[in-house]
């Protein structure tokens, strides 16, 4: 083989390669872009929080059962903004427990809007890793009783 078709073959290879990665930066934005669509517009509330318990994202259905618009509660600690005082030791153990483990976490518990008016609701705790090794929990609530 000559030089210059070992070079044309390279740079067929390398334009070959820079294709593929084209077409998965479009496949992975238009994922990320349903990701965050589905997030945002979920029929249950999700709420992102992080190893301090932290929030860290806030999505329409909590706001909407909460009562809180998002700019208002991130990095604002979730047990103390929407728990009842006398269930903070068990909440953060149930979420401590999530991050430990990694396991999901099922609860029912009674929650506090902005308001201050009681309802109860239905979670799920997950574990989750963001894109920079910290860990995180997506904790699910859907309404039980208003």
């Amino acid at each position: 083989m000559s030089l210059s078709l070992i070079n044309l073959i390279g740079l067929l290879l390398i334009l070959g390669l820079g294709a593929l990665v084209w077409i998965n930066h479009r496949t992975l934005r238009r994922y990320q872009t349903q990701l965050t669509t589905l997030f945002r517009h979920a029929p249950i509330a999700i709420i992102v929080v992080d190893d301090q318990s932290r929030i860290v994202e806030w999505n329409n259905q909590a706001q909407q059962i909460f009562k809180w618009p998002e700019q208002e509660v991130l990095g604002k600690n979730v047990i103390e903004l929407l728990v009842k005082l006398d269930d903070h030791e068990s909440i953060k153990r149930i979420l401590d427990s999530v991050l430990s483990q990694q396991t999901a976490v099922r609860s029912e518990n009674l929650n506090q809007t902005k308001f201050g008016q009681t309802v109860l609701c239905e979670w799920l705790n997950a574990p989750y890793t963001d894109q920079h090794g910290a860990r995180q929990v997506i904790c699910m609530a859907c309404a039980i009783e208003n």
